[in-house]
């Protein structure tokens, strides 16, 4: 039935014929007798199907629709070709089941298909972005090719034109030289054409006898005069000679103006190009493609210069994002080498400095820096935003050191400052020896203060977490309180209850957002997890004691200051090594070390306010 026919009403009902009763092969609607009867019985199904029932192909054989299908033979068989194939053991499904089995096969290859399509219309695109990729980069190196031509020509010009002045210069020297010479010369031979003449016009004439001895003493001297001023000519006199560049001709000839190279689709971040470790630090460099394109695998070979090998690690971040994990145990220049399907990627090889572990920077005498209160010994370090040391010693001049040592500036303050904890907007958060903690902003003015006057004992250790919640150690109330640093709002303390601290004096967090606390008095360091539990304690009596400063590193390890140590442990609380030397307790690179500051990643180092010897000292470890 097309859809222009009219709709099949039932004689009895007036209804439309809905459904078809395949048993019975009658047409029915819902008041129908038979409707209800045949639908609990029979197979029914809707009159649109049932036209296509009526409508399929009839068996050549014997006129009979075409119900089964034949699994065996692959084709369409009617009730009369079924009971004989079956016989014969042929596989036979009714068609309604053939049917349902090929489309879900049909579907299942349609998905794949889509699946197989979209790979190819994805692999089109990443090819076609590939290309266009390389044609830019092919456009960028003609720009750059005829940029340099151009740089070289302007600069052979530049030179050219100064070695022709130095050559004008040369020859006016020698002109005007010549010139003064020549007149002088022309000078000597007048008195001489002049003596030659008047001695002809004498001769035989013998009383002409003091002409004679006129001349003889103008004209004798200008021999030896013509000898000297010849020699001297000769001396002074040097000849211009153009030597070609031989290391410019060598570049051109070996380099030309420059060098074609290829790379994969693939860079190492800019800032992990170049970079400089320490002996035995793990560092990471971070790869990732540069277009749309399918993860391939890297290869990545590190190497000293003397041709040693360290293993690398490369981890697949996903969407074309890699980490590759070295380390070199040995000083010196190495190389880490990466490549894609045999090409070398972009910002490869990636430069690697190892540098020596221990002291390298002393900042000595502090005093000499500040106007007032010279005495005063260095108590705590921190680094600026700008990667700076700050470098406070209970006055009210904060310094300012470049990470080389050199000092770069002081800041004047209103309060002495103590400990100090600068933050990355730019606003510091200190306490000064009134028992004050005090918040500034990047202009070092007082923004607000924590707590009333009386309500501090001795603070000392200062952190703020991302959730702007400040963190104060107070040596003498044996805990850690919290604040709301933007409004100052006391939001608890820490250390009175679970576990009871005494005197604790430094404090930081880790990455994790752990608040890392030297207990001091208690010999030991405690971790905070979520909530404020305690989640691990670092006590060693054989490596530390008394422990005043803390710092995290990038990596979460954690460095402790005591006595006259430095001792870097990992953020499972177990010990790595020790930082800097001690050969005996009264020998060390440290005297009495509080505020300890990491200031680097490449390569690692850490900063030290070395009380007992009124310095700053700068290790890598």
């Amino acid at each position: 039935m097309s859809s222009k026919e009219e709709v099949q009403l039932c004689s009895t009902h007036n209804l439309e014929l809905d459904f078809f009763c395949l048993t019975c092969k009658k047409a029915a609607c819902t008041e129908c007798e038979n409707f209800l009867d045949c639908q609990q019985k029979h197979e029914m199904t809707k009159m649109k199907y049932a036209i296509d029932t009526f409508n399929q192909e009839m068996c050549c054989s014997h006129n009979q629709p075409l119900d089964f299908f034949c699994l065996t033979c692959k084709t369409a068989v009617c009730r009369e070709c079924e009971h004989f194939l079956h016989q014969q053991n042929h596989e036979i499904v009714t068609m309604k089941n053939a049917v349902s089995s090929f489309n879900h096969e049909a579907t299942e290859l349609l998905k794949t298909a889509q699946k197989v399509k979209k790979k190819l219309e994805k692999t089109f695109h990443s090819i076609t972005a590939s290309v266009t990729y390389f044609k830019d980069q092919v456009d960028l190196c003609r720009k750059a090719i005829k940029v340099q031509e151009k740089k070289i020509i302007q600069a052979v010009q530049a030179n050219t034109r100064n070695l022709i002045l130095q050559l004008d210069e040369i020859q006016t020297t020698m002109e005007e030289g010549v010139k003064d010479q020549f007149e002088d010369l022309d000078r000597e031979r007048d008195k001489v054409n002049e003596g030659i003449t008047s001695v002809n016009s004498i001769l035989n004439k013998p009383q002409e006898f003091q002409t004679i001895v006129k001349y003889k003493a103008s004209i004798i001297p200008v021999e030896d005069k013509v000898d000297s001023v010849c020699q001297s000519f000769h001396a002074r006199t040097t000849v211009p000679n153009f030597r070609p560049s031989k290391p410019l001709t060598d570049l051109i000839n070996k380099d030309n103006i420059g060098k074609i190279t290829v790379h994969s689709l693939y860079k190492v971040a800019e800032s992990d190009q170049q970079f400089a470790v320490t002996e035995g630090q793990t560092f990471e460099v971070t790869v990732s493609r540069l277009i749309l394109c399918p993860d391939i695998q890297l290869t990545a070979v590190l190497t000293s210069k003397s041709g040693q090998e360290s293993i690398t690690e490369i981890k697949h971040l996903g969407n074309g994002e890699y980490r590759i994990i070295g380390r070199c145990d040995r000083e010196g220049d190495w190389q880490l080498k990466i490549m894609a399907k045999d090409v070398e990627i972009k910002g490869s090889p990636v430069n690697v400095t190892v540098e020596p572990s221990g002291l390298v920077e002393t900042i000595d005498n502090i005093g000499q820096y500040k106007e007032n209160e010279k005495c005063k010994p260095v108590v705590d370090v921190a680094l600026d935003k700008d990667g700076c040391i700050l470098v406070s010693s209970d006055s009210k001049e904060v310094l300012k050191f470049e990470q080389s040592g050199l000092f770069k500036d002081k800041q004047d303050m209103t309060q002495n400052v103590r400990t100090m904890h600068p933050m990355s907007d730019g606003r510091m958060v200190f306490s000064d020896n009134n028992k004050s903690v005090i918040l500034c902003d990047d202009q070092f003015q007082e923004i607000r203060r924590f707590g009333n006057e009386t309500f501090f004992k001795e603070p000392l250790g200062l952190t703020v977490n991302k959730d702007n919640v400040l963190y104060v150690a107070d040596c003498k109330a044996h805990c850690v309180y919290k604040f709301n640093i933007n409004n100052g709002d006391l939001l608890g303390k820490i250390g009175c209850e679970e576990i009871r601290m005494k005197g604790p004096h430094h404090i930081t967090l880790t990455k994790d957002g752990n608040l890392v606390v030297c207990d001091t008095k208690n010999h030991r360091v405690l971790i905070f997890g979520e909530n404020d539990k305690i989640t691990r304690i670092i006590e060693d009596p054989l490596r530390f004691s008394n422990p005043y400063g803390v710092a995290a590193d990038y990596e979460d390890n954690i460095i402790i200051s005591s006595n006259h140590e430095l001792q870097l442990f990992n953020k499972h609380g177990d010990f790595i090594k020790q930082i800097g030397s001690q050969k005996s307790y009264f020998w060390s690179d440290l005297c009495r070390p509080k505020g300890i500051c990491v200031i680097s990643k490449h390569p690692r180092k850490v900063a030290v306010a070395n009380v007992g010897s009124n310095n700053v000292k700068i290790f890598n470890y």
